[in-house]
């Protein structure tokens, strides 16, 4: 009997140790580098503050990043996964593991404590299989290569909650499949689709990923997300007051009722600019694939104009961004109802729109240069002593998929 619970022992020591060994996994560090903005922060386990990188570092098992107001980074995994950590996030790296055993295997987890990250998981190489988890309270995305030659897993988390890594997140995959678990809900979403990890671990409908940049460019919630401006020659300071120039109302728009936002002035003293502005702060994975919609509804300008640098336009639209050199940007757009003949406007400054018409406008900005990088703002504005225009349906949308 001694004999058999010996061997049985052995048995048992000899296949533990064997998974061990075919298991065993060895960390790996990673590359992180700053892609748009001066720098991001980085503080590892021992240290006590944090560091600036301006640059690129290397960065190891444990190690926090965080990306201030206006500043991008990706890290780049020693397979060639990249993480891709948008302004005002902090990413912590868990773990970054490979195995050179019997069954080659890699294993990155991930955790978003604030803000959003883009996730690329590269194919399997010279391994056997690799697993990507991103990971916060009470949730984890995780997404796995174990078939040569299948697509990357392509997605976007993004952390919505007040406090480090808590719910809700919404995650969206644009290309391959990614396993959304909580404690009571589990998910797979393959391509073009995205749920809402609630605050509850239930998980929302899935449904298609969105490609917009802004919020409630419907106007459904008023004018939330938006901050609306008013100035004259005299500066913002003896600016009017905005509830009498900028305004909701409702409007019928291709034989529905909808909500719209309202620039007007009648016959002031000196010329107004008013109008409503959003910052956006998104970094493009596709630098050329930028498109600008809206539908707008212009009744009244100050007068005809006559020339084309006028402080007239009933409509200007402002798009700031930072270019692929790290520079800030602005392309500009006007719309008027109504100039001289011989004002020659180019078309590159401003358009005409027919008086009085709800008109759906769609400019392709994919080959606007410098080239940008990251959208930080949109604006809408109206100039002049008298002016009446309507905007709806605000969009900034981008080819790849956003949360």
């Amino acid at each position: 009997a001694a004999a058999v619970v010996s061997l049985l022992l052995l048995a048992a020591l000899t296949s533990g140790g064997y998974w061990i060994y075919r298991h065993a996994t060895t960390a790996r560090p990673a590359t992180l580098t700053v892609e748009v903005g001066y720098g991001v922060l980085v503080r590892t386990p021992t240290d006590t503050d944090w560091r600036l990188v301006t640059g690129s570092t290397t960065v190891r098992e444990g190690d926090r990043i965080s990306t201030p107001l206006g500043v991008t980074a990706t890290i780049v995994m020693f397979d060639g996964t990249t993480i891709d950590i948008e302004q005002e996030s902090t990413v912590h790296i868990v773990h970054m593991r490979d195995s050179r055993f019997l069954e080659r295997t890699r294993l990155f987890v991930i955790e978003p404590e604030v803000g959003t990250i883009y996730v690329a998981q590269t194919g399997l190489g010279n391994a056997r299989f690799s697993e990507v988890r991103v990971q916060g309270a009470g949730w984890q995305v995780e997404s796995n290569q174990e078939v040569p030659g299948a697509p990357e897993n392509r997605y976007v988390i993004e952390v919505l909650g007040g406090a480090p890594s808590a719910l809700p997140v919404r995650v969206g995959v644009f290309s391959g499949k990614g396993i959304v678990t909580t404690d009571v809900a589990e998910s797979h979403l393959v391509s073009n689709q995205q749920a809402v990890v609630e605050p509850s671990g239930a998980l929302s409908d899935v449904d298609e990923i969105a490609r917009g940049l802004l919020v409630n460019g419907d106007f459904d919630e008023g004018l939330a997300a938006w901050v609306p401006f008013a100035a004259n020659a005299s500066g913002l300071n003896d600016a009017p007051d905005l509830a009498d120039s900028i305004r909701i109302v409702a409007d019928s728009l291709h034989g529905d009722s909808a909500s719209v936002v309202e620039f007007t002035a009648d016959g002031a003293s000196e010329p107004l600019h008013v109008g409503i502005r959003q910052r956006i702060g998104r970094s493009l994975r596709v630098v050329n694939s930028l498109e600008v919609g809206f539908d707008v509804r212009i009744t009244r300008q100050s007068s005809v104009l006559t020339e084309p640098n006028s402080d007239a336009y009933p409509l200007v639209v402002t798009v700031e961004y930072i270019d692929t050199d790290g520079e800030t940007q602005r392309w500009k757009h006007a719309w008027f109802i109504d100039a001289a003949p011989d004002a020659n406007i180019p078309n590159a400054i401003a358009t005409k729109v027919d008086v009085d018409s709800w008109q759906r406008i769609v400019f392709d900005l994919r080959n606007l240069t410098p080239t940008p990088q990251q959208v930080i703002s949109v604006e809408l504005a109206a100039s002049g002593t008298t002016f009446q225009t309507r905007i709806a349906n605000v969009e900034i949308s981008i080819g790849q998929a956003l949360p």
